[in-house]
This record gives structure tokens, sequence and C-alpha cells, in this order.
């Protein structure tokens, strides 16, 4: 199972439907929604499974439209 240590909270880049594509951000695992190149704003995760964090950003892009 993998874990994320940073996530893309740009608001541009939410979505309900999260994508597949991972980044590296100061070394580290990396997670944006949109899987873009750039303009990200990156959060500390703390190593949350991938899989949690999808469906928490998932439900924050849906409740926020």
């Amino acid at each position: 199972m993998k874990r994320i240590d940073y996530y893309c909270d740009a608001s541009d880049h939410q979505t309900w439907t999260p994508g597949l594509s991972l980044a590296v951000h100061a070394d580290r695992s990396a997670y944006c929604p949109m899987g873009v190149s750039s303009g990200h704003h990156w959060q500390p995760a703390g190593g949350i499974l991938l899989l949690l964090l999808k469906r928490r950003l998932a439900a924050v892009a849906l409740t926020s439209r």
C-alpha cells in the first residue's frame, strides 16, 4: 500500500474523480488529484494511505461544488 507524504490542495486541482498519477515533492511521495505538473500548493499528508487520501479529497471536492 502506497503512503503519501504531501498532497496538493490548490483549489483548481481538486476533483471528485481523482486521478492516478503520483508526484515527488521534497524527495518524498506526493499526490495531486488532477495529476497536473505545475501550480501545486503542497501540504503535509503525514504518510496517509493513497486510497484514504483520494477518498478524503474527493469528498471535500464534492461538497465544495
